[in-house]
């Protein structure tokens, strides 16, 4: 029976550290599969078009030089940022100033979110400018180095290895998603996880005296342990089996084993965590597990002898008298709870934590305490693990809700901005024949791709002879817009239709006639008004 007590002692325990292994494991898979979705969700949100102009916030210099910007995140500039760059990258992440606190909040390990470039950073929560050394720059992030094209040239959201945090204050991990403008790198979105937040709960975990929890990564690289001074112990106790852990991390499987560590038996539980491949491990001591079911069955053997020895000396007076009586008294002393608690242990490592029922203070009174103090351990750890759950349930249900609004006002975004392309190159119909096409505001080469794949069927299917480009309303345009204008003409003219370019500005000269462009086939007018008059009077004249 004392074998029997033993085997199921070790079996609970066995139970219990897998159980605890597998139960965090998942909750911090949960975490991670949050953090991934806020990084992906934020990188959407930038990749987006918009019609709005932001604005890019008013720098100013600190004591060490750098320059900064303080609001809602944090901005900081490299000392040697080209200006017209630096002003780009800030307008194109100045959308985040008002999202970025909403989303961190949702998971507490997060200790930051960042947008990186290669020469500005936009971050929350604030920080000081003078927190990162005076050298350094965001290219130096592992975040902004993972996301290069040469190093993810998958553009996948992948994660960092563990490095420490841009003041140097604590270490790291992080989700970082590259960000694209069709097939140029621009940065990359970095959420920050904080190790000692991650590993937070290894405590809890601990049953025996000198047992201990773990994290380690999927190269077996140590990652947190419950006590200082254990790292030792526990790379030790890796080695005797480590490939074999390692292959079943990799391959999701949880698993627990007994491995003998100087001189000493360790039982050891094990599960993976989805997302970064990192493993969990919980180990306790062998001895400290069976030690009080051993020294209670030598506690009943020394009394059970004595005891028989006593009754071999009265049954020589009267065996009949007290045989029958000491034999009961031998049941219900020792046999009938070691009986209970046998039948105990087994409901316990069957996962029935309910508690074992020994009325007797002594020694098998003493061991199912024991036993029922870790059933209560055993209790608590699912009802921690369940809360814990259940709160990332409510994060995510949270985080769900803010991924669903940006994405219903990144569709109501797309629809006005699509409007906005429609209306912005108009074709009026003035006379027979004659089409208008008005263009207003600054022009680039996207806008002048929409405007030909607008006017081109327009006059195939009006037979338009002559198109009234005005361009009264655009002060200015950049050799792109420029390049994209020449080529509608040509395309319009290989239409049969003749082009009349109206309202020239001097700027817009100067740059036609800078972009060494054959213009002799382009024919132009100060205004819309002299255009029209100038058809209707060819028209009278050649009747």
């Amino acid at each position: 029976p004392t074998t029997d007590s033993t085997a199921a002692l070790k079996a609970q325990a066995e139970q219990y550290l897998l159980q605890a292994a597998q139960g965090h494991a998942t909750s911090t898979g949960q975490t991670v599969r949050a953090v991934q979705q806020l990084a992906v969700t934020t990188r959407t949100y930038l990749q987006q078009p918009t019609t709005q102009q932001p604005v890019p916030p008013p720098l100013a210099v600190a004591r060490n030089g750098r320059q900064y910007a303080s609001g809602t995140t944090t901005v900081l500039v490299t000392a040697d940022a080209d200006a017209a760059q630096m002003q780009k990258d800030l307008a194109y992440s100045q959308r985040l100033e008002d999202v970025l606190p909403s989303l961190q909040i949702t998971v507490p390990e997060i200790v930051r979110i960042s947008y990186l470039t290669a020469v500005t950073i936009r971050t929350y929560p604030n920080m000081a400018p003078n927190d990162p050394p005076p050298d350094w720059t965001p290219p130096q992030e592992l975040a902004y180095v993972a996301s290069l094209p040469d190093q993810n040239p998958s553009r996948a959201l992948v994660w960092t290895p563990i490095h420490p945090s841009i003041d140097q204050s604590e270490r790291l991990i992080s989700a970082v998603a590259p960000v694209y403008n069709a097939t140029t790198f621009l940065g990359t979105v970095s959420v920050d996880v904080s190790l000692d937040r991650l590993a937070s709960y290894l405590n809890r975990l601990i049953v025996d005296q000198t047992g201990f929890a773990f994290l380690i990564t999927d190269t077996g690289e140590l990652v947190a342990v419950t006590e200082d001074g254990q790292g030792g112990l526990v790379d030790e106790l890796l080695a005797v089996d480590s490939q074999l852990m390692l292959a079943n991390l990799n391959a999701g499987r949880s698993s627990v084993v007994t491995v003998s560590v100087r001189g000493r038996g360790y039982v050891l539980a094990y599960a993976p965590i989805s997302g970064i491949n990192w493993g969990l491990g919980v180990a306790s001591p062998l001895d400290e597990i069976t030690a009080r079911t051993n020294d209670t069955a030598t506690r009943i053997a020394t009394i059970t002898t004595q005891s028989l020895g006593f009754g071999v000396g009265l049954a020589i007076i009267a065996v009949i008298m007290f045989g029958f009586g000491m034999a009961l008294v031998l049941r219900r002393q020792f046999v009938q709870p070691l009986t209970a608690l046998i039948s105990g242990t087994n409901r316990i490592a069957a996962g029935e934590l309910q508690p074992i029922t020994i009325a007797s203070r002594n020694e098998l009174g003493q061991l199912a305490t024991s036993f029922n103090s870790m059933t209560a351990a055993l209790k608590v750890a699912r009802q921690e693990t369940q809360s814990k759950e259940e709160a990332r349930e409510l994060a995510m249900q949270h985080l769900g809700e803010a991924v669903t609004h940006l994405e219903y006002s990144l569709a109501e975004k797309q629809a006005l901005f699509q409007l906005l392309r429609d209306v912005s190159s108009p074709v009026i119909p003035v006379l027979k024949g004659v089409l208008v096409m008005p263009l207003i505001g600054s022009l680039d080469g996207e806008r002048m791709e929409q405007a030909t794949s607008v006017v081109l069927p327009r006059v195939e299917r009006e037979r338009a002879q002559t198109v009234l480009v005005d361009i009264t309303g655009v002060p200015v345009m950049d050799s792109q817009a420029a390049h994209g204008l020449v080529a509608m003409i040509k395309a319009i003219q290989l239409l049969g239709a003749q082009v009349v370019l109206v309202g020239v500005a001097p700027e817009v000269a100067q740059m036609l006639t800078a972009l060494d462009i054959d213009l002799r086939s382009i024919h132009t007018s100060a205004d819309l008004r002299t255009a029209i008059e100038q058809l209707t009077h060819a028209r009278r004249y050649s009747m």
